[in-house]
């Protein structure tokens, strides 16, 4: 509704502004199981692909809008597309508050910090003519609330007084959920938590559910946690284990076999390729090879033995700091390919820290943020300038 009215529409005659698809799939954006979250993104955005190659063979014009983990599903069909040869499908890809690493974008496959390697999407910018970031500052669950010094859960060590004002403020909030994670300092950055205790450990809970016809795949944490203990652990269970892994390794070797050469032949024929199960978080890969599978089993027993939990924390969300901290001369890690895109204008960062102030501002703009983000940038400044969108 907000596109159609910043496109022209008056609330009445629909007909000339109704020519968008929505794209939904399971996801729970309260869960703490965030890389569940995000393997349904790759699945629905795998299922993309055949009608995106549909539109554009039809000769339509297509724009695709994407807000918070939306940006992992329209990557991951943009990735695919673009690995298969098929550059500028889609004449804007606007990432709205992506919940992507701050570097997804990069062509360098070898600067992903996701311990299975999901975090980039290396092929994704040759699909797309232009690409339009939209960050925000203020934005309280991909980031900290900049209002605060001190998350919520640290103020219980200083007393009942301070949780209790903690509590108040999260409770009177125009958005609780927000403003509960911007307090938290934001939830993105800690997907891979395993402190404060209530969270889920590290990547446990998906992995298990992914694999659990393999189960165990690590002994029991307390017994492993020193090197001295490891000689209590009973020979059964080490056994059990061993023959889990070869187990588990043998069958995603048979999938990416298996499905190898039909995910191209599907694609180069426009078809929807097969989906990838044992191999589902490497759903945003057009294809997986044997020589991919043997290295993500490697990865995967890598984070086994560290109780599932990765090394370092994720990068920052794009949605959050934007290219601050991979572009440009102030850069701590500094991506070659990055700057040289936002210096081109292939990549456009829209910094939206004055007035969107939420995770969810979006759904009910006010007139600053409709008027900024809606007409100028999304509408004006591209949609209706390069992609005649409203005027049929």
């Amino acid at each position: 509704y907000q596109l159609n009215r910043a496109a022209g529409f008056d609330g009445q005659d629909w007909m000339p502004y109704s020519r968008i698809i929505n794209i939904s799939w399971p996801g729970d954006t309260g869960s703490t199981d965030f890389m569940q979250a995000e393997l349904n993104a790759m699945a629905a955005g795998r299922r993309l692909v055949p009608l995106l190659v549909q539109l554009a063979e039809a000769g339509i014009a297509i724009n695709l809008i994407s807000h918070s983990l939306g940006a992992r599903v329209a990557l991951t069909a943009l990735n695919i597309v673009g690995s298969i040869g098929k550059s500028n499908l889609v004449d804007h890809l606007f990432l709205w508050q992506p919940a992507v690493a701050d570097n997804a974008l990069t062509n360098d496959s070898s600067r992903d910090v996701h311990p299975l390697g999901l975090g980039v999407f290396p092929s994704a910018h040759s699909a797309a003519r232009k690409i339009v970031v939209l960050h925000s500052r203020g934005d309280g669950v991909l980031g900290a609330d900049n209002s605060e010094d001190k998350a919520w859960w640290q103020n219980t060590i200083l007393g009942p007084s301070r949780l209790a004002v903690a509590g108040w403020n999260i409770a009177t909030a125009d958005d609780p959920m927000d403003d509960a994670l911007g307090n938290l300092r934001g939830a993105y950055d800690k997907k891979w938590w395993t402190f404060p205790s209530f969270l889920d450990s590290g990547f446990g809970p998906a992995i298990e559910k992914l694999y659990k016809d393999y189960l165990p795949l690590t002994f029991d944490a307390r017994k492993t946690t020193h090197p001295q203990r490891s000689m209590y652990v009973p020979e059964a269970l080490k056994k059990t284990v061993k023959e889990n892994w070869a187990r588990l390794e043998k069958d995603i070797l048979a999938e990416a076999n298996a499905l190898w050469q039909p995910c191209i032949d599907c694609l180069r024929n426009g078809e929807r390729p097969p989906e990838y199960t044992l191999l589902s978080p490497l759903n945003h890969r057009a294809s997986v090879s044997p020589k991919v599978a043997k290295d993500y089993v490697l990865r995967l027993k890598k984070l086994a033995v560290n109780n599932w939990v990765p090394e370092q924390p994720p990068r920052p969300a794009l949605g959050y700091v934007g290219f601050k901290e991979v572009a440009g001369e102030s850069a701590i890690e500094f991506d070659v390919f990055l700057d040289e895109s936002l210096a081109n204008g292939k990549l456009f960062p829209v910094d939206q820290s004055k007035w969107l102030f939420s995770h969810s501002g979006m759904r009910v703009p006010t007139q600053e943020l409709f008027e900024e983000t809606y007409q100028q940038e999304i509408m004006q400044n591209n949609l209706i300038k390069n992609s005649k969108f409203g005027r049929y």
